[in-house]
């Protein structure tokens, strides 16, 4: 199951490299379908899926705005300035 889940972290990275590239405005599909099409792990894949669903531009707004929640409330609980 290890070497599975090893297999298919690999190839979600892959997955995010190639998105990456393609917002840069290369052909990155061939590289996307095979890369999805490597993953052993039912979870991989609704990972992938999920991947390839979203903007891949719009996904770093939405961590970096939920970061910054959540670093603000945990420095409020440690009685620290925001």
């Amino acid at each position: 199951m290890e070497s599975k889940v090893a297999h298919d972290a690999d190839k979600i990275e892959t997955l995010l490299q190639a998105r990456e590239y393609a917002t840069q405005g290369y052909a990155t599909e061939p590289w996307q379908d095979t890369s999805i099409q490597a993953l052993r792990t039912e979870s991989a894949k609704q990972l992938a899926q999920a991947i390839t669903a979203s903007d891949a531009r719009g996904w770093w707004m939405n961590f970096a705005s939920s970061y910054q929640e959540l670093r603000a409330t945990t420095r409020a609980r440690q009685g620290l300035k925001p």
